[in-house]
């Protein structure tokens, strides 16, 4: 009887054990897959960290200095300050005149001087 019953155990364990080879070497190939998938993409990021460091160092030396940027800055302020004077200047001469040509009788006086 425990002839019988070995003859036929060990086929069926045989069968089990062949599975369980086989899902384990799966599992391996999977693995060694995914790994090198995850090799593969850190090495792209490591290229990609690499090349935004270089165009970094390139935006770097392109840029001016703090110096250089608050000469340009006061520079240009001056400009706008030197604009708005001229606009208000404009406007009072605009306005001077709207009510000179009022005061005349010409163009009625109704209409707001321009800009105002």
């Amino acid at each position: 009887m425990s002839e019988s019953l070995s003859s036929v155990v060990t086929p069926v364990a045989a069968a089990l054990m062949s599975v369980i080879v086989f899902y384990l070497r799966s599992m391996r190939e999977h693995q060694l897959q995914q790994h090198a998938e995850t090799l593969r993409r850190v090495e792209l990021l490591e290229q990609e960290v690499r090349r935004l460091a270089r165009t970094a160092r390139e935006i770097e030396r392109t840029y001016a200095t703090k110096e250089e940027w608050l000469r340009e800055s006061m520079s240009a302020r001056r400009q706008v300050e030197g604009v708005q004077g001229e606009t208000i200047r404009l406007r009072a001469t605009i306005a001077a005149r709207g009510r000179a040509e009022g005061s005349c009788g010409e163009g009625g006086g109704t209409e707001p001087a321009a800009g105002a």
